[in-house]
């Protein structure tokens, strides 16, 4: 007698890709997503469909990733004709995709894009990468099942804010610079931008709406401008940084007799490079320079976050506890929060010493990214084939059952 054969949730999953969704929109959520799909686009074991909004569209392009352009204007309030149009998108996009699970970027608070609307509307297990400490953007009243962090102290301010689990994954953006930084690398950079002696840099970030933000800047330019001999200034503008946003920056030098020297034509990593010290109020370049100075044989940067404006410092603690993170616990940047004491806080920040303590603890604390697009693939594979799916209705605020946090040990680089 014939017998029907029963494939075995492992045997199905074994003989028919994973279909999953990946979706950004902020820049930085791009440069770590595209990590994920280029590991992801080969494996048979899935397959992948990228949907992507401006500026990240333009990360995944220059990237040569194939994506799914969706033309539409993120929303800032959740009654408005762009929030309903980017919800029918997402339903349309799940509808014709039917993905097993969904990756999305983490973008900008206070703003709904197709991230958000993914989440809101999907049924599978879906999951948020979270490239800084704390933050979520739940726009549409729900957010992922699970984060992937970069580290474990991301996993406890998770858990303490959000109740959420957490799945230690590590940093993928970064697996490439372990072929970045070789001997002389720096040395070329300067040299093909024509840049002697000592070069600082200034990150800029799109905080002018912030008045403690414009203090933050002129308190800087003034100690700046005592230093001697005085050093040449690399200010990088932020990608959302408009141009009216950078003419105050220049203007507020300029007042404090700086010239600053646009940083063009150029990667972050070469303008970190560049310099022996970049400052930035918390932007999330001081990660990128531990990275650096974690590949580097030698002492490379000093990262310094600039949260000496008792606002500014509100708002950053509002997202994540400074004293929390690994650029404070672990010692892998300089962080000015002594309004008093800064002039002598920040001129002491450039010091060699304090640079090579910084990098020292880079090798020392930094969690290895060489396997984090895998680390992240293999969640998603173990939920599918745990066969959940998300038990919470479309649209409902997440649970808050705090849930495991799982760490997945890196491979040695």
């Amino acid at each position: 007698m014939n017998r029907e054969l029963v494939l075995s949730d492992a045997e199905e999953l074994a003989r028919k890709p994973i279909r999953m969704l990946v979706t950004a929109r902020d820049a930085a959520a791009a440069f770590h997503l595209l990590e994920i799909v280029h590991a992801a686009k080969d494996d048979p074991r899935f397959a992948i469909r990228v949907l992507a909004q401006d500026p990240a569209s333009q990360i995944f392009r220059a990237h040569d990733i194939g994506f799914r352009l969706i033309p539409l204007t993120p929303a800032i309030r959740r009654d408005s004709v762009e929030a309903q149009a980017l919800l029918a998108a997402a339903r349309d996009e799940l509808a014709q995709f039917a993905p097993a699970a969904v990756i999305c970027g983490l973008s900008s608070p206070g703003q709904g894009g197709i991230d958000e609307a993914i989440l809101a509307e999907s049924s599978c297990p879906s999951f948020v990468f979270q490239d800084f400490w704390g933050e979520t953007n739940e726009f549409f009243g729900r957010g992922a099942d699970t984060f992937l962090v970069l580290d474990a102290e991301a996993a406890e301010i998770n858990a303490e804010r959000h109740r959420r689990a957490s799945v230690v994954v590590g940093s993928p953006r970064h697996q490439r610079y372990r072929n970045l930084v070789t001997p002389g690398w720096r040395e070329s950079v300067r040299a093909r931008f024509g840049l002697t002696g000592t070069v600082i840099g200034l990150f800029g970030q799109c905080l002018h709406s912030v008045d403690s933000y414009g203090r933050t800047l002129d308190r800087w330019s003034a100690i700046v401008s005592e230093l001697e001999p005085r050093p040449t200034i690399l200010y990088r503008p932020h990608p959302r940084e408009a141009p009216a946003d950078i003419r105050a920056t220049l203007e507020i030098a300029t007042r404090r007799g700086l010239e600053l020297k646009l940083a063009q034509d150029c990667t972050l990593e070469e303008s970190i490079a560049c310099c022996s010290t970049i400052f930035s109020a918390f932007s999330n370049c001081a990660y990128d320079a531990a990275h650096l100075n974690a590949v580097s044989s030698s002492p490379l940067v000093t990262p310094v976050l600039m949260l000496f404006e008792p606002e500014l410092s509100a708002l950053y603690r509002s997202v994540a506890p400074f004293d929390k993170m690994p650029y404070a616990k672990h010692g892998l940047a300089v962080i000015l929060t002594d309004r008093d004491a800064v002039s002598d806080q920040l001129k002491a920040s450039l010091s060699d010493e304090r640079r090579r303590f910084v990098w020292d603890n880079a090798h020392r604390h930094l969690r290895s990214p060489v396997s984090s697009a895998a680390a992240i693939l293999s969640a998603a594979m173990d939920r599918v084939a745990e066969g959940r799916t998300s038990s919470r209705p479309k649209n409902a605020q997440t649970s808050s059952k705090p849930l495991a946090t799982i760490q997945i040990k890196p491979e040695t680089p």
